[in-house]
């Protein structure tokens, strides 16, 4: 997941495919937010608009695993031995 997200490899080097399909995936987001904090001082309208949207689709990842955990943890409780 870090090399087809950017932390090992820039940002710049990766291909069109490989940026669509790191879209899926919440250490794109990370790095995304990481970029724009740090090459800037003070931000922009838009540059804040994409650092809470960064932030934001990151909750939501951790919400869908925490809920999946909650699922599957409920799943295996229902299971009679």
């Amino acid at each position: 997941m870090s090399f087809t997200c950017g932390v090992f490899v820039s940002m710049d080097v990766l291909g069109k495919g490989v940026k669509t399909f790191a879209h899926f995936l919440p250490v794109y987001w990370y790095e995304t937010v990481n970029e724009i904090l740090s090459k800037n001082v003070e931000f922009t309208a838009g540059q804040k608009m994409g650092i809470f949207q960064g932030l934001g689709i990151q909750i939501l990842f951790a919400a869908a695993i925490v809920c999946a955990g909650l699922a599957i943890d409920r799943r295996r409780g229902e299971q009679v031995y």
